[in-house]
C-alpha cells in the first residue's frame, strides 16, 4: 500500500522506486493531474479533489505528493507547504530524508514491506484509512524532531489494489515532545467500520515488530486475536478448521516468542506493544 522509503538503498516496492525526493512546489492544479492520470469523469474528479483538499487543509502538513504505483516513477504531483525552513522555490525533502535517526531506518523499511504485502491480500476502500508512521528526524542542527508520514488511498484498481495514493508529511513535533521511536497507527477517516479484524491484526503485528523485534506468521495473528477476544484452544478450532492440537502448538509458539509462561501473560505483553 505504501510508499516511500527514506535515505535508504534503492529498492522496488509497490512497482515503484521513492528516495530523497526533492519536493518542487507544483504551480499545475489538481485537476490537470487526474485528468492525464485518471480516467474519471468531471464529476468523480471534482469529488476527488474536493476531498483531498479539504483533508489537506485540516491536517496542514509540511509536504503534499500523490504517487500513481502503477508508473515506474510514481510521483505525479507535489505541493510544499514547508514550514521547517522558510519555502522557497524549491523546497527540498531529501535533507529530511538523510537526516532520519539511524536506528529507525530499518524499522520504515519494515512497515513498508509489511503494508506491501497486506495490500496484495486485502481490499481497503478509497480514502477510508490513513496509515500512518511517526519517526524521527534530526533537523535542523543536529535537533530531533518528530515527523508523522500519512498515506491514504485514493483510488484502486479492479483488484481493489490501491493506484494512487495521497502522502503527506507532517511535523507533530510540538504534539509528541519529539518522543523517539518508530510507531505504525491505522486511523479510520470515515466508515467507522471499516478497522477491522484484519487491519487491526496489521496494526499490532507491525507493532510488535517494531517494538520487540517478534514476527508472526498469519495464522498466530489470527490465532492470537481470537485469544485477547476470549476463544479457548477448541473454539479456535473450530473457528478456523483446524485440530485443536494445532491450535495448542501455535499458543505455545506465541509464548516462547512473546517470552511468557501463561496466556494472560501474552495477552498483557501483546496489549502493551500496541498501546
Amino acid at each position: 500500500m505504501l510508499i516511500i522509503r527514506l535515505s535508504l538503498p534503492s529498492k522496488k516496492i509497490f512497482n515503484y522506486t521513492v528516495f530523497h525526493i526533492m519536493i518542487v512546489c507544483s504551480k499545475s492544479p489538481l485537476e490537470e493531474v487526474f485528468v492525464h492520470e485518471t480516467n474519471l469523469n468531471i464529476a468523480q474528479r471534482t469529488e476527488i479533489i474536493s476531498w483531498i483538499n479539504s483533508y489537506v487543509d485540516t491536517i496542514n502538513p509540511e509536504f503534499m505528493m500523490l504517487l500513481d504505483v502503477s508508473k515506474e516513477i510514481p510521483l505525479v504531483y507535489e505541493e510544499c507547504f514547508n514550514t521547517l525552513n522558510n519555502c522557497g522555490p524549491n523546497c527540498d525533502v531529501s535533507t529530511l530524508n538523510a537526516n532520519v535517526v539511524e536506528e529507525q531506518r530499518g524499522n520504515i523499511v519494515l512497515v513498508d514491506d509489511e503494508l506491501k504485502e497486506f495490500s496484495f491480500a486485502n481490499v481497503v476502500p478509497v480514502r477510508s484509512c490513513s496509515f500512518n508512521l511517526r519517526y524521527n528526524v534530526m533537523y535542523p542542527d543536529k535537533k530531533a524532531i518528530t515527523l508523522l508520514r500519512s498515506v491514504i488511498p485514493i483510488i484502486n484498481n479492479e483488484l481493489g489494489q490501491p493506484t494512487i495514493l495521497l502522502v503527506l508529511l507532517q511535523d507533530i513535533t510540538k504534539l509528541t515532545n519529539a518522543v523517539q521511536g518508530t510507531y505504525f497507527e491505522i486511523k479510520c477517516i470515515r466508515h467507522p467500520g471499516v478497522v477491522n479484524e484484519s487491519l487491526m491484526s496489521l496494526e499490532g503485528s507491525i507493532n510488535n515488530k517494531i517494538k520487540f523485534g517478534i514476527s508472526l506468521t498469519k495464522r498466530e495473528n489470527q490465532i492470537l486475536q481470537l485469544l485477547i477476544n476470549g476463544h479457548t484452544s477448541l473454539s479456535i478450532s473450530k473457528e478456523l478448521f483446524i485440530a485443536k492440537t494445532t491450535v495448542d502448538k501455535h499458543r505455545q509458539n506465541l509464548m516462547r516468542k512473546y517470552k511468557v509462561s501463561n496466556v494472560t501473560q501474552l495477552i498483557r505483553k501483546y496489549l502493551q506493544s500496541v498501546a
